[in-house]
């Protein structure tokens, strides 16, 4: 079915809509052709300059067609773009508004035959005029009416027509001009891809972009094709500002909501980790007063405590955007130390396989995250097979971008190679539905929630440039695969060799005794003189009296009065090149241009911490032994 614009395009009748003073707002093709020009380039041009011989008459009678608010016909002698100078009858009809008031005017004319038309080319004048005019006047009403902007700009997004008032823009104002002004700065880019998609593709495309007024606008841009080129292109914005409202109210609200699910979910595995600590402090009190080996106790503490490290992580993660800290990790070495304290472990019946291929390359991605991603997906495929039996296999293995297939998450990777992580159950598998969703805060296919899951394995996965997938259906269990970018062992390996001797003098800054206690005897025991104390402003005044002494400073940096940061650039004052390392739970910003200052994640884990203290004091040593330029 033809659109009625198509109708007026179609018709040989001369169909010309003006506002007011002139201006051409519409033109159907029959008119362009008689003037010799395109639509387009018609459209915001006065129609009295293109018949200036006429401008007189045809202004009066705009004139009376807006002051009676009544038809007004005419008739004359017309020169057309092909020399003709034929007779034309032409009727001007008033476009009202609700209010009554003359919006527009539009004019329909008909070539006059030779002989003066007679009484039934008259009826039938009558009857075409009226249709043109009630045609036009229901297009024009569905315009002005729609529950949308309606916009048409020219292939320079310059804009040829608009509907309505937009972004307090008067309409006046908007003809001739770009939108781009009209939306905020960050929105700009998103617009002018979209509108330059559908001049090159010409394709239907759609974008969501926010005005300065702060209303968000779902739009719609579509080519309006002429001699097989894209001469204009048609807008159409939906105001979605209570949309997003809405959405976001309801976000908020499931977020609340999901909170004490998590809680619930954090406390269950921290209970579980308290209790293997309690009781294996308890063992070991029993067998070191036995003269037992106590060895085995302080291996399942570590991991208990490590694990415990992971959960607190997590909840770090759960809506944190920084950038990790850039630190290697050995995949192989994770999977092997978390396995038991994973779910498989406490159910009865699952079968358990592993497939680690040897002498992987360590991944960039360090400990902590990768024994999120590890536990996180082993315990969904436990979760996964309940209380039945079952095998989950997990697997490791070196890979190039070409030997991977399937859709990737948050994107498919960049070329290179991979470390892949797969871990597979034979559960009852996903329906297409929820594959879509497993990732989506908050979701899960069970009744109870286990921390944040495969939310949290994502961001880690995607912070670390890699790639995560999922293949499910029904009946044929789940493979979840994760592929971390590779780094080379051996130059790892060569750089740990190089590490220097552990000598010097630490100036511990914390305001837990604990942590000052812990790092104090660590690292003595490894070598090192050290000096602790409880804040700030005590560090700096003891690198004021013997600051020569000091060879590293380890800053905790959320310290009540003045912080980490604020001692540093204190410190930083009269001590330019002291090495530095901010210490903190949460991610570390580091200042800009400081070369001497890097970071130190807690929970601390010995052998990197120590190798972090031997690699900043051996550089230093470096730095002040060179020879000067």
């Amino acid at each position: 079915m033809m659109t009625e614009v198509e109708v007026l395009d179609a018709t040989p009748f001369v169909v010309i809509t003006i506002d007011p003073e002139g201006t051409i707002l519409y033109v159907n093709r029959a008119a362009a052709r008689g003037m010799g020009r395109a639509p387009e380039e018609l459209v915001g041009t006065s129609l009295f300059a293109q018949f200036p011989a006429h401008a007189t008459a045809m202004r009066e009678r705009v004139r009376r067609t807006i002051s009676t608010r009544q038809q007004q016909d005419m008739e004359s002698l017309m020169p057309l773009a092909d020399g003709r100078r034929p007779l034309f009858q032409a009727r001007h009809c008033p476009i009202l508004d609700a209010d009554g008031r003359v919006t527009a005017v539009q004019i329909i004319a008909w070539e006059a035959s030779p002989r003066r038309a007679g009484d039934a080319d008259d009826g039938m004048w009558a009857v075409v005029t009226d249709e043109l005019s009630m045609t036009h006047r229901r297009v024009h009403a569905l315009l002005e009416n729609a529950a949308m902007v309606i916009s048409v700009y020219d292939p320079d997004m310059s804009i040829r027509y608009l509907n309505r008032v937009l972004e307090g823009r008067a309409l006046s104002d908007a003809i001739g001009q770009r939108p781009l002004a009209w939306l905020v700065e960050r929105d700009r880019p998103v617009f002018q891809a979209a509108f330059e998609r559908v001049l090159v593709d010409r394709a239907v495309t759609e974008c969501e972009v926010e005005g300065v007024s702060e209303r968000h606008w779902f739009l719609r841009l579509a080519p309006l094709i002429h001699d097989g080129a894209v001469r204009q292109v048609l807008g159409c914005a939906i105001d979605v500002t209570e949309r997003k409202r809405l959405e976001q109210q309801l976000a908020r609200r499931e977020k609340l909501a999901s909170l004490g699910t998590m809680a619930r979910g954090v406390a269950h595995d921290f209970n579980n980790l308290l209790t293997v600590v309690l009781g294996n402090v308890g063992l070991g009190r029993l067998r070191a007063r036995s003269g037992g080996d106590v060895q085995a106790v302080f291996e399942d503490i570590e991991l208990a405590a490590r694990r415990a490290a992971e959960l607190c992580e997590a909840m770090m993660t759960y809506g944190a955007t920084a950038e990790p800290v850039a630190e290697l990790g050995e995949l192989n070495q994770v999977i092997e130390e978390l396995l038991p304290l994973s779910r498989v472990r406490t159910r009865a019946g699952l079968e358990l396989r592993c497939g680690l291929a040897p002498d992987l390359p360590m991944v960039a991605c360090n400990r902590v995250p990768l024994g999120q991603i590890v536990l996180n997906l082993v315990n969904n495929a436990a979760d996964a097979l309940g209380d039945g039996a079952g095998t989950i296999s997990v697997s490791s293995e070196l890979v190039g971008l070409g030997e991977v297939s399937g859709d990737f998450l948050p994107e498919t990777p960049a070329p290179g190679p991979y470390v892949r992580f797969r871990v597979a159950d034979t559960g009852p598998g996903l329906t297409a539905a929820d594959r879509l969703r497993i990732f989506d805060p908050f979701f899960s296919t069970k009744p109870d929630g286990h921390g944040l899951g495969l939310p949290v394995v994502l961001g880690i996965v995607s912070s670390h440039h890699g790639a995560i997938s999922v293949e499910s259906a029904p009946g044929v269990g789940t493979v979840m695969t994760v592929l971390l970018p590779a780094r080379d062992r051996a130059a790892v390996a060569a750089a740990r060799q190089a590490a220097p001797r552990r000598e010097g003098t630490v100036l511990v800054v914390d305001d837990e005794a604990a942590v000052r206690a812990m790092l104090r005897s660590l690292l003595h025991e490894a070598g090192y003189r050290v000096i602790d104390v409880d804040s700030g402003d005590a560090a700096l005044a003891h690198l004021h009296a013997e600051a020569a002494a000091i060879d590293l400073v380890i800053l905790d940096v959320n310290m009540p009065e003045r912080d980490g940061y604020g001692t540093l650039r204190e410190l930083r004052r009269r001590h330019r090149d002291l090495p530095v390392l901010l210490s903190s739970g949460r991610q570390v910003s580091l200042p800009e241009g400081d070369p001497f200052a890097g970071s130190l994640p807690k929970p601390y884990i010995p052998e990197i911490l120590l190798e972090v203290v031997a690699a900043r004091i051996a550089s230093r040593a470096a730095s002040a032994a060179a020879p000067s330029p």
